[in-house]
């Protein structure tokens, strides 16, 4: 299948909703593969937005510990905003990496996490990998490829 995620990779956003292998197939046969590329890259690239929006707002001064010692730039200035989508396996495998780049900075680890002297910032954390973001990222996914497989069909 294009763009599902492998076990493993937590830090890699993929194409997964309810009727994307049908809407697959209809748009391979339309536009073949190279349509059906575009249109996991769009999907891909459309929900890499929605969880870097969703982390920046976890990031401001007010929401986290230390009374906003974190906010100051460096650990906002590591999230990963490179949209390349990585192609594999003939080009039916697709990865986009999501969160931060930790040759940067690693800050946001323990921000996330928590240290011994410092509670998680669950909003953080929960700005990449809880239910309601899951959730959120496969209505994104299904409204761009949707709008792209009724674009396909327009001509």
């Amino acid at each position: 299948m294009m763009a599902r995620r492998k076990k493993g990779k937590k830090n890699r956003i993929s194409i997964d909703f309810d009727g994307f292998d049908e809407m697959a197939e209809r748009i391979d046969k339309l536009a073949g593969l190279a349509g059906l590329q575009k249109a996991v890259e769009k999907g891909l690239k459309a929900s890499k937005d929605y969880v870097n929006a969703e982390a920046e707002k976890a990031m401001q001064k007010s929401k986290l510990p230390a009374k906003g010692k974190y906010s100051k730039g460096d650990t906002l200035q590591g999230l990963d905003r490179n949209t390349s989508v990585n192609w594999k396996d003939g080009g039916t495998y697709a990865t986009l990496k999501i969160g931060f780049d930790l040759s940067q900075n690693i800050t946001s680890i323990f921000l996330m996490y928590g240290t011994p002297r410092m509670a998680p910032d669950k909003a953080l954390y929960n700005a990449f990998y809880s239910a309601k973001t899951k959730r959120k990222v496969k209505e994104v996914q299904k409204e761009v490829v949707t709008e792209y497989l009724e674009e396909i069909m327009r001509g």
